[in-house]
């Protein structure tokens, strides 16, 4: 129902699809349907539609590319990955210069993004610096799902380094974190990563983390 009505919008070129101000709240909302829905080339297309509007959303092209950003990271088209992420900071910078600037430098998951596309280029050290910008800013502004997704990050980070104590730190903070705001995506995704991690530590104890997921 919802990609219907983002279609609909689309179609009958509202004042929302037409490149006013927040313009492109249809256009995100429909590459998001998509991107939920893992058809990523129909996603592309809204995101990249997005990213071409003319008019005064300047943050809605910015979030455009970030979101195709993250589309060729899951691709692992990495250089791609680089180049909408770039283009989506430059952008975010722009409204700096306008009447509504956006309240950070970039979207917090942003550095996520970043982050993932150095993991891949098998730099660690350098995706760590990223996840933890992110939380320098999710702590103090108290947006606690960024927060818990940036934790459940560092400890997949972690997992794939082989270094399971610093995964559970992070993967019970990413926990409790979602939990204190009945975050139900984000106390799925720490809980299984949890389980997994006790499989051969602490079969009692995964089999705990196991059921909430």
């Amino acid at each position: 129902k919802a990609l219907e009505i983002g279609l609909a919008g689309i179609e009958e070129k509202t004042e929302l699809s037409l490149g006013n101000s927040n313009g492109g709240i249809i256009y995100h909302s429909v590459g998001e349907i998509y991107t939920y829905l893992e058809d990523y080339a129909k996603a592309r297309f809204y995101y990249k539609e997005l990213t071409e509007m003319k008019g005064k959303d300047i943050v809605g092209i910015a979030f455009g590319h970030f979101e195709l950003a993250k589309i060729f990271e899951w691709e692992n088209k990495l250089d791609s990955a680089l180049y909408h992420l770039e283009k989506s900071s430059d952008y975010f910078l722009l409204t700096k210069n306008t009447p509504t600037p956006y309240v950070y430098d970039v979207y917090p998951a942003w550095y996520n993004t970043k982050a993932k596309v150095y993991l891949k280029q098998n730099k660690p050290e350098l995706a760590k610096a990223e996840f933890l910008k992110t939380l320098a800013i999710t702590k103090k502004s108290k947006e606690d799902f960024h927060t818990s997704n940036t934790y459940s990050d560092l400890a997949m980070m972690f997992q794939n380094l082989n270094q399971t104590d610093s995964s559970i730190y992070y993967a019970e903070m990413a926990l409790s974190v979602a939990e204190g705001i009945n975050y139900i995506r984000g106390i799925l995704k720490a809980s299984d990563i949890l389980s997994i991690l006790f499989e051969g530590k602490d079969p009692k104890k995964a089999l705990e983390y196991f059921k909430i997921h």
